[in-house]
């Protein structure tokens, strides 16, 4: 055993000295003063009289839910304004164990934190089908549903005396000893829970589980074409959310000694919707100043937990008027998200170097008899392509011939009506984009799209990250030694692709448009995707970009790639493509060489001659 002991002793320490180095990295100014702070609300119990510590520990647990609400619309983007019913329900279930079972406090307050995650879980789940607007108002219901449960179960609220904790007890076991926790030792109790919380924020916004979220967050559609869907991780990040809301209503219970239903209503979800608005949500402080700044104007009704008539009265008033103005003049909100100093200005055509991977699945991109219909229109009818890996495929027809439709059904976002799609003998029909993605299938929008606030070296991390997955919310938040391995692998490899193709450290909404058309294609190759399909990449370039696009996209096809075009400039089609299919109303008119397809008497008459017109 001692020979086990010694040969981990320099892992250890060398995992020890790892971590304080990334953390002396990434240490900023404004966490010294958070740590200050930290001490000081440690501290403050030496202090500070019973009444004001009970205040202190109120005002602190209604912080840790505000920070624990960000998470859910900072960055799951999921706008829960029925957050209070989670804290309600940590409160009841925290105080109702207490009651009819006799659990030690701090075992009641665990089960009640599981048991506000597990309500997350179901709400959160039910949530991502639904459009935001939609989920502001389910929650606001839910919210309701919670409230309207407790004023039914009297048995279960107390009714209108509420319902009294017995005193909370700690045994310290062999040593015979029984502590009672004094209301400063909430206070500091609190205080470490809000530090926890703030540390579970910054930590699941800063490493890839945030980069894939904040993705997700600005740009749906391009995280999609990515496999970024987001939906697990934006479940997870509110089922974490739901957790810390529940903490701080189960150990605000004890706090009290009693649970008051009143005092976990509607007017609790809306002050803490309100105080994550009013102090930026996405921010790391900001719910903690909006929650002041409530305590402040209020007179401290709305912040606390337990509130006299006619404080909540005037509270709802206040609440309201804030809520109605900063609805008005807030304008989005600003994603932190480290930005590396990284990347070299230019734009060079980009060259692979030799030690490239080849593409992950060679074979044959097939699709078989495939029919889309719209009504009684067919979108694509009987449709059959085959394409193969190191070759580029031109697709051709005239607006409205079903070409952006069929790229759809190779990539996964359409699931054919009838027919099939096989990558190298695989069915692979039933597969979304997430996983036709991790199959070697990527594919562009037709429109750009790109993260407005992301450098490129941030968008190639999320393709990779949407190509191969990433560690999950547990590993993120605890900065595991492999998952912090992951993401030092992901950013060097990130920082390689980005200087090859030349690109500055400008966000995305900064370049020009053809800049933001070479980083969507930059973005798609990243994981050496077999397929490659592109829907109208040259749109918008002027004469000098089309020639870096056709080296780019030569160059792809020497490397393995195959290549989809969806493109409108003949001449450039004609320079690249191996092969072309033309489409018409939805059906292949003609399908070979691009010179032999273009002079085909049908297409001339149903593409060619439509694009030159009348004369």
């Amino acid at each position: 055993m001692s020979s086990v002991a010694h040969e981990a002793r320099p892992r250890v320490g060398s995992a020890l000295r790892t971590a304080v180095t990334d953390l002396s990295r990434a240490w900023r100014p404004r966490w010294t003063l958070a740590t200050a702070l930290w001490l000081v609300g440690v501290a403050l119990p030496l202090v500070t009289s019973t009444a004001l510590e009970s205040r202190i520990a109120t005002l602190v647990l209604m912080g840790v839910a505000a920070v624990g609400l960000n998470l859910a619309i900072g960055l799951a983007a999921m706008p829960s304004i029925g957050h209070g019913a989670f804290v309600a329900i940590g409160a009841v279930v925290a105080a109702a164990l207490a009651v009819h079972t006799g659990l030690p406090g701090p075992v009641a307050v665990v089960l009640a934190i599981v048991a506000a995650a597990l309500a997350g879980a179901a709400v959160g789940a039910g949530a991502l089908r639904l459009q935001p607007t939609f989920v502001a108002i389910a929650s606001w219901v839910g919210a309701w549903l919670v409230a309207g449960l407790l004023d039914a179960v009297p048995s279960l609220s107390g009714g209108s005396r509420g319902v009294a904790l017995p005193p909370v007890e700690v045994r310290t076991g062999p040593l015979g000893i029984d502590l009672a926790p004094t209301p400063g030792a909430y206070q500091v109790i609190a205080v470490c829970l809000l530090a926890l919380a703030l540390l579970a924020f910054v930590s699941a916004r800063s490493g890839p589980f945030g980069l894939g979220l904040a993705a997700a967050r600005q740009n749906a559609d391009a995280a999609r074409s990515l496999g970024l869907a987001g939906g697990r991780r934006r479940l997870q990040a509110f089922v974490l959310s739901a957790a810390f809301a529940g903490a701080a209503g189960a150990v605000a219970v004890e706090l009290a000694g009693v649970f008051d239903a009143t005092s976990y209503g509607p007017l609790l979800s809306i002050t803490l919707f309100v105080a994550v608005l009013l102090g930026r949500r996405g921010t790391t402080f900001g719910p903690l100043l909006g929650v002041a700044v409530l305590s402040v104007v209020s007179l401290g009704g709305p912040t606390a937990f337990t509130l006299s008539p006619s404080v909540a009265r005037f509270g709802q008033l206040i609440v309201g008027a804030i809520l109605l103005g900063a609805v008005a003049v807030r304008r989005g909100h600003p994603d932190e998200i480290e930005t590396p100093p990284r990347g070299a200005d230019g734009t060079p055509i980009p060259s692979w170097p030799s030690g490239d991977p080849a593409p992950r699945a060679p074979g044959v991109l097939r699709a078989e008899s495939v029919v889309i219909r719209y009504g009684g229109v067919r979108a694509l009818d009987e449709v059959h392509v085959e394409l193969d890996t190191g070759r580029i495929h031109a697709l051709v027809g005239p607006n409205g011939s079903g070409k952006t439709t069929l790229l759809r059904v190779l990539s996964g976002d359409l699931e054919p009506h009838e027919g099939r799609v096989l990558l190298g003998g695989r069915d692979v029909t039933e597969l979304d984009i997430a996983a036709r993605v991790a199959s070697g299938i990527v594919r562009t929008n037709q429109r750009t799209t790109v993260f407005d606030s992301l450098t490129p070296l941030q968008h190639i991390e999320a393709a990779l990250l949407g190509a191969r997955g990433g560690p999950g919310l547990v590993r993120d938040l605890l900065k595991t030694p492999s998952a912090r391995a992951a993401a030092d692998g992901l950013r060097q490899e990130a920082r390689q692709i980005v200087e090859r193709y030349g690109f500055g450290q400008r966000p995305a909404g900064e370049l020009s448009g053809a800049e933001q058309r070479f980083l969507m294609i930059a973005m798609a190759t990243a994981s050496r995707p077999s397929f490659l399909l592109l829907d109208e990449p040259s749109a918008g370039m002027a004469t000098g970009d089309k020639e870096r696009l056709r080296a780019m996209l030569q160059e792809l096809a020497a490397h393995g790639t195959g290549v989809v075009v969806v493109e409108h400039d003949l001449r450039l089609l004609r320079s690249i493509a191996d092969t072309a299919t033309v489409l018409d109303a939805g059906r292949v008119i003609a399908s070979g060489a691009p010179d032999v397809v273009l002079r085909d008497p049908h297409v001339v008459e149903a593409y060619v001659g439509r694009l030159r017109g009348p004369g």
